[in-house]
């Protein structure tokens, strides 16, 4: 089952889509589905200072 997203391959650079097929999961691996996300207040501080 292909992931598909948006992702920035390197600093500065603007969000694109993305896709990838995942390998097959190992014994130890688990699966998870994430139904929301968002950005966080910290995570939204660090992005603005390392651009000003």
């Amino acid at each position: 089952m292909a992931i598909h997203g948006h992702a920035a391959h390197e600093a500065g650079s603007e969000l694109t889509p993305f896709s990838c097929d995942p390998a097959p999961l190992g014994p130890f691996d688990i699966e998870i589905a994430i139904t929301h996300c968002g950005i966080c207040h910290s995570a939204s501080v660090v992005f603005h200072e390392s651009v000003e």
